[in-house]
C-alpha cells in the first residue's frame, strides 16, 4: 500500500502546529499547486505541513537579498531552517566573526553581519504569524479524471486526499465556464453517487486505487431535473 508524506511528530510543539484546533477549517492545498507559487506576484512555501503566503514580504523586501531567498525557495519546503520545537530560525556559527548567524537570510531575520540600520521586531516573525498560512499540505496528491456527461468534456484535475467530494466540486468548477450549474449535477464512481460531504476514500475508493492508479468520476444531471425547462447561460 502506498505511503503517505510523514506528518511531523506530535511532540515537537512548533512542528505539531497544523494539528492545532484552529487550523482544522483551513484549506488543504496539494504539493503541486504550492511548487507552482514562486513569483514575485505570487511566492508561498511550506512550514511544518502549513503553508505560508510570503508575497507581501516579497513585495516589501524587493530586490533586496532576503526578499530573493524567498523566491529562490518559494514553493518548496523550508522547515529545515526552523527549531521544530520552538519554531525560532536555526543559527550556525560564523568563523570570520565568531556570530552564530541565521542559516538563511530572510525578511525578519538578524542580518549576517552586524548593522546599525537593522532594528529587533517589535512584534512575532513572520514564520510565527498566522495572517501568513493560507492552508495545509495534503499527505498526499490524487490525480482524477473527471468526465462530465453533460458536456463530453473530459478535465484532468489534481486534488488533495483529505478533500470532500464538495471540494474536488469546487476545484473542477474553477475550471468550468458553467459555474451556476454545479449543483445540478450529480457524482459518480463505479456507478455509486458519490457522497459529497465525503472523501474519495470514505466513498469506498482504496488506497491503493486513489494513489496507484488514475479514477475517473463521472458527473451528470441530477435525475429529477426537469429537461424540458431551457437553462439560461
Amino acid at each position: 500500500m502506498p505511503v503517505l508524506r510523514a506528518k511531523s511528530a506530535a511532540r515537537l510543539d512548533f512542528a505539531h502546529l497544523v494539528h492545532d484546533e484552529k487550523y482544522k477549517n483551513l484549506p488543504y492545498l496539494t504539493l503541486y499547486e504550492v511548487m507552482d507559487k514562486q513569483r514575485p506576484r505570487c511566492c508561498w512555501v511550506i512550514l511544518f505541513d502549513l503553508v505560508r503566503d510570503v508575497t507581501p514580504l516579497v513585495r516589501q523586501y524587493r530586490a533586496k537579498p532576503e526578499a530573493e531567498t524567498l523566491l529562490e525557495y518559494g514553493g518548496d519546503d523550508i522547515s529545515h531552517w526552523f527549531n521544530a520545537s520552538t519554531g525560532d530560525i536555526k543559527t550556525m556559527l560564523d568563523l570570520q566573526t565568531g556570530r552564530r548567524v541565521p542559516v538563511e537570510n530572510i525578511p525578519h531575520s538578524e542580518p549576517d553581519q552586524p548593522s546599525s540600520k537593522w532594528k529587533a521586531l517589535e512584534t512575532v516573525p513572520w514564520w510565527k504569524d498566522d495572517r501568513y498560512i493560507i492552508g495545509k499540505l495534503s499527505a498526499k496528491d490524487v490525480f482524477l479524471h473527471i468526465a462530465n456527461m453533460c458536456t463530453n468534456r473530459l478535465t484532468d484535475l489534481i486534488v488533495a486526499y483529505e478533500e470532500s467530494v464538495a471540494c474536488i466540486a469546487e476545484r473542477y468548477a474553477k475550471l468550468e465556464y458553467n459555474r451556476h450549474r454545479q449543483r445540478q449535477y450529480v457524482w459518480k464512481c463505479n456507478g455509486n453517487v458519490l457522497d459529497m460531504e465525503k472523501t474519495l476514500e470514505q466513498n469506498g475508493l482504496d488506497q491503493n486505487v486513489l494513489f496507484m492508479t488514475v479514477p475517473c468520476i463521472w458527473i451528470d444531471f441530477k435525475p429529477e431535473l426537469n429537461f424540458n425547462r431551457p437553462f439560461h447561460a
